[in-house]
């Protein structure tokens, strides 16, 4: 110091003696008029007590996390970087949301500014307004009570400038000027008593967090507070400060009712900037990160949480998704023959291996798992919406999207286009998104048999609801998807809970097949799938009695139906023939087809019933019929996939199995869930990547460009 202002400090005076500024060779008036320019209000180390022990608010609760950060800069330099809320009116003082904390002299107003000081104080009075508040008339009471401190700790008075205007940055003068508030606070010097200072310090942070939510500001500036010319240690200094930002806050409302918050729900961000030096490691080390410890943490539990419901659910889940593929992919080549001529080509037992594609060696998959496929992925969007966002649309508007996706994938272009959209004359009504990864796929664009009610249907730009139907088909297209709306439920030991997921796979088979033969098969499926992949206690007489439970909720939920006997019937016809030792292909014959759900549902239950412990012997017999092999060889699949699991099924079935891994991925996402919330700081990349920008997965040579 030479004892004369810095040439930033003297062209700073001249702006308060003349109120205007100069920018590019032109008169700028502060925006400050004199009553606020020199406001200042001062708490007396009473009043900041009275906060800090007796504090009053009536606060709401916020479920978010205090934005914590580091700016390895000084605190004018941040300023220059951050946006701070415009200044518009200096009579709305509800306008300034930003509080800047100044390491104040216990003796002269802005430190040494008018002498050629160049600590932090200096900084801030040299480039603001601030000095005019801090040589007020307002603010004297706090200097005259830091002088009459008996020792080096000083009191905890503090002086809230509410209207400073920063024009400048480093001297540079700038356009448009900013208008923050600022809270001057001594820091406390060492008197030799270790325990006595650590004290002063850690309640003299108190009470300015304490002033600042008193006061309601909800942006706060720190820094190395006390770690200058006060010569504190800095590593204890930021460690105090973390644990006032820590802890709880304990305060009253208005009525006298006691709550305890956190500074979450009084402050939106605390950054501490600090030039870079050796003070600064230690900010650095503890707010550059601040959630490290509690992300860490919440990763660690998540994983654990995933490992738990992976042992318990995964093997159901991927057994009958698999399951249900297995069976299409073995039914899809005699879909359409008669059970003599299965037997003319594959001998007398029928087909009883994968039938495989010459060109890439795989069993094919049919629009059967397609479908089912766009049905979980829809299931998972909708999860990660809920999740993320905290609302959600209803299950099957996102499934409606889905097979929208999936119709474009059918009919539309043979890719998506750069921007992710599709282009084709006859898909122009179509109500596809591109809301699942899944389109991405070459192997989704193959056509494999598609029904034409589901094309129709969603050609039509249209959907179908239990209570507006599109259609009156019953056919199996409805039934052969619906699989993973169970299977992401997990299936509740609440009945209520439980109609409900069954609800859900009558509404998703609705939204193409209108008859209740069309979606009530499917609610069923819903419920045996749901029991047999997940119930806790096993059933006395096994699949018996989940089909007796399934009957009884039937008939609750559709009651008054007139259709619905002709299901149940037959869902009891086929519990008979499995016990009539009859040839399988008679019996099936016997209860049709499977080209409309109720049938598929009997079929399936009979295969399931007379092989209960044999998925291969199951499937092969669901598919060796005149009717719809590969809905039925699905149904039948998803049924003792589940019932069975993953672990019960030949490798055999496994090997050469179109989008095997694809499908594998599906269902331990579906075991999963979205484990991230709008609130949690864990992250799932790939998990973003399919349920939120609908890309594909990031291991896939074919995927986007990173």
């Amino acid at each position: 110091m030479n004892g004369k202002p810095t040439a930033a400090a003297q062209e700073m005076l001249n702006i308060l003696k003349e109120h205007t500024r100069t920018v590019e060779r032109r008169s700028v008036p502060l925006l400050l008029n004199p009553r606020d320019l020199c406001s200042a209000k001062v708490y007396t180390p009473e009043a900041v007590a009275q906060l800090r022990d007796h504090f009053v608010t009536d606060a709401p609760w916020v479920i978010s996390k205090l934005g914590v950060r580091f700016w390895e800069s000084d605190t004018v330099d941040y300023l220059n970087t951050w946006s701070i809320n415009r200044w518009k009116d200096s009579k709305d003082a509800q306008r300034v949301s930003t509080l800047i904390l100044n390491f104040a002299s216990a003796r002269c107003p802005g430190g040494n500014v008018r002498s050629g000081g160049h600590g932090q104080e200096e900084s801030l009075c040299e480039n603001s307004t601030l000095l005019a508040s801090l040589e007020s008339e307002d603010a004297t009471e706090f200097y005259r009570i830091q002088q009459s401190a008996p020792d080096n700790l000083r009191t905890d008075a503090m002086i809230l400038s509410p209207f400073v205007e920063f024009f400048g940055v480093n001297g540079m003068q700038r356009p448009e000027s900013e208008i923050t508030a600022v809270l001057s606070v001594v820091p406390p010097r060492t008197n030799g008593d270790s325990a006595a200072l650590e004290e002063a310090l850690y309640q003299r942070i108190r009470g300015m967090l304490f002033v600042a939510a008193h006061e309601g500001y909800k942006h706060l500036i720190l820094g190395a507070w006390g770690c200058g010319s006060a010569g504190n240690d800095p590593e204890l200094v930021a460690s105090l400060f973390e644990k006032a930002l820590r802890e709880e806050v304990p305060a009253t409302t208005p009525e006298g009712k006691f709550r305890l918050y956190t500074w979450k729900d009084f402050f939106y961000s605390v950054t501490f900037a600090v030039p870079k030096s050796k003070v600064s490691e230690s900010f650095k080390a503890r707010f550059s990160d601040f959630y490290r410890t509690e992300r860490e943490a919440e990763f660690q539990k998540i994983q654990g949480e995933i490992a738990e419901d992976r042992q318990k659910y995964l093997s159901a889940i991927k057994g009958s998704l698999l399951g249900g593929a297995i069976g299409d992919a073995l039914g899809y080549p005699v879909e359409f023959m008669s059970c003599s001529s299965i037997i003319k080509q594959h001998g007398e037992g029928g087909i009883q291996r994968y039938e495989k594609d010459f060109e890439t060696g795989l069993a094919l998959i049919s629009d059967d798992t397609q479908m089912t496929l766009f049905t979980a992925t829809a299931m998972l969007v909708g999860d990660t919406r809920m999740a993320m966002r905290g609302i959600a649309g209803s299950p099957e508007s996102y499934v409606n999207h889905a097979y929208h996706d999936w119709y474009n994938c059918q009919c539309g272009s043979s890719v998506p286009d750069d921007n992710g959209s599709w282009w084709n004359n006859d898909v122009s009504h179509s109500r596809g998104m591109n809301t699942s990864w899944l389109s991405y796929l070459p192997e989704m664009h193959q056509r494999r048999a598609p029904g034409n009610t589901c094309l129709d249907a969603l050609r039509s730009g249209d959907y179908g609801t239990l209570d507006e139907p599109i259609n009156h088909s019953k056919g199996c297209g409805g039934i052969m998807r619906v699989a993973p709306v169970a299977l992401y439920f997990r299936g509740e030991k609440n009945r209520k809970l439980l109609m409900d997921i069954c609800h859900t796979a009558a509404k998703v088979a609705a939204l193409t097949h209108g008859h209740p033969l069309g979606y009530m098969p499917a609610a069923a499926l819903a419920h045996i799938v749901s029991r047999a992949a997940f119930s806790d206690c096993p059933y006395e007489d096994g699949l018996h009695g989940i089909l007796k439970e399934c009957r009884e909720l039937m008939q609750d939920m559709f009651e008054g139906e007139p259709h619905l006997t002709k299901m149940l019937s037959l869902m009891e016809h086929a519990e008979e023939l499995a016990d009539n030792g009859k040839p399988d292909a008679e019996n099936i014959e016997s209860l049709g087809g499977g080209w409309v759900a109720e049938e598929t549902l009997a079929i399936a239950i009979y295969c399931c019933l007379k092989y209960p412990d044999d998925f291969s012997k199951a499937v092969i017999a669901s598919v060796n019929h005149t009717g719809d092999s590969d809905s039925t060889g699905a149904v039948t699949g998803n049924i003792m996939g589940a019932l069975l699991g993953y672990e019960k099924i030949d490798p055999v079935w496994l090997k050469d199995l179109e989008l095997r891994g694809v499908i594998e991925e599906v269902a331990t996402d579906l075991c999963d869930h979205c484990r991230m919330n709008e609130y949690s700081d864990y992250r799932d990349k790939d998990w973003e990547r399919k349920y939120i920008y609908f890309g594909r997965k990031s291991q896939d040579p074919r995927d986007l460009d990173e």
